[in-house]
């Protein structure tokens, strides 16, 4: 059902009909390594007079304000400094109260814009949506930016789905807002946790449509384990402080939470297969070590065959099972036949991946409804 949701957005025609004057928001805290790519991005996918780029440089400690200002000399665009560390949403607000357009364009410092994406959110936007994202594909290489590629396709798959009705979400890397509604819902609440769904479902309450556009951009995603551990803890904590609070819209949703409780529910069964694989495996090797102090290797692993065996075959079947369950979120990345080995990825991400990935998800979610109970209004959550 997702998938059919997702061909029948796909396939319908949007035409854009005229280029209106956007402003760019792009919060940059420590990204002097990628600010500018993002910049030229701009640049090179959208007419040079009818946009404004306004950057805010969040109290970075590293060297983006010099290189911000290096990048000055060249592109034209508005400098704001925060003397001291504002936060994300904060520092939008403030921006936006310098934008000269009906549509903010809200950009992360280290995502690389394309045409493709542009004219489609801005396609939804001229039909009537007052906001529209697009999902962001990393750039970056090495298996664990492969991984969240795929999850990157997951997640685009489920949140895509969700356009026929209005989607709960906003991708935060990149999305665009009409300046009317935005200002009408309060802006960006400073005591969300991800300010981006929380505005989504604002949106929501008031009655406005969000979508999804399926044409994703370029950005860079965690390459080590612990700041990978930290962003999806902060997402999933997001999201449990977003239907805490917002309850109301999902009540009003009855296919969207089931969609929702299914994904929650394969989430604990990944989760519990993990913890049952690594228990299981923990008692073969210890059985194996009891057995081989008092007989051959080779009788040794026969005995431990026909002790485990049929429970080995019915995890492999299992296996599978979880395997192919996965393989359309592999499917965007076959795009030429030269292509068909990266179908072996669904194996890693099903069975490594995926389960780790549910697990850091469920304490997440836990966390977000501690600190919900903590959290006062207005209070900056990071």
């Amino acid at each position: 059902m997702i998938l059919t949701l997702c061909f029948i957005d796909c396939k319908k025609k949007r035409k854009l009909t005229t280029k209106p004057f956007l402003s760019f928001l792009i919060p940059c805290y420590n990204h002097e390594e990628n600010v500018k790519e993002t910049i030229e991005s701009i640049y090179n996918c959208y007419d040079k007079s009818n946009f404004e780029i306004i950057v805010v440089n969040d109290g970075s400690t590293d060297d983006s304000l010099e290189k911000l200002k290096e990048i000055q000399t060249k592109y034209a665009f508005t400098l704001v400094n925060n003397k001291k560390n504002m936060g994300k949403a904060c520092s939008l607000n403030n921006a936006c109260k310098l934008a000269k357009s009906e549509i903010l364009f809200f950009l992360d410092a280290d995502v690389i814009l394309n045409k493709r994406a542009v004219n489609d959110i801005l396609a939804r936007l001229q039909e009537g949506i007052s906001a529209v994202s697009s999902p962001c594909q990393p750039r970056n290489t090495g298996f664990l930016p492969l991984m969240q590629g795929i999850e990157c396709n997951m997640m685009s798959f489920l949140q895509g789905a969700q356009n026929h009705f209005s989607t709960f979400s906003l991708w935060g890397g990149c999305f665009a807002v009409k300046k009317k509604t935005f200002e009408e819902v309060g802006g960006l609440s400073e005591n969300a946790i991800i300010e981006d769904a929380d505005l989504a479902l604002k949106l929501r309450e008031r009655g406005y449509k969000v979508e999804q556009s399926f044409y994703s951009v370029g950005t860079y995603v965690p390459k080590t384990i612990q700041f990978w551990f930290k962003q999806r803890i902060r997402w999933s904590s997001g999201s449990a402080q977003n239907f805490i609070k917002h309850f109301k819209v999902w009540l009003q949703n009855p296919l969207i939470i089931f969609f929702s409780f299914l994904f929650f529910t394969l989430s604990i069964c990944f989760a519990i297969s993990l913890a049952r694989q690594i228990t299981f495996f923990e008692n073969i090797i210890n059985s194996y070590s009891l057995i081989r102090e008092t007989t051959t290797r080779l009788l040794s692993f026969e005995i431990i065959g026909f002790y485990y065996g049929a429970i080995l075959l019915k995890n492999l079947v299992a296996g599978i099972y979880f395997t192919a369950f996965s393989l359309p979120y592999i499917a965007p990345m076959i795009r030429k036949f030269k292509d068909i080995y990266k179908a072996l990825y669904v194996i890693p991400f099903s069975l490594i991946y995926l389960p780790v990935f549910s697990t850091v998800s469920i304490i997440g979610f836990i966390i977000g409804i501690a600190r919900y109970k903590s959290l006062n209004k207005g209070e900056r959550s990071w």
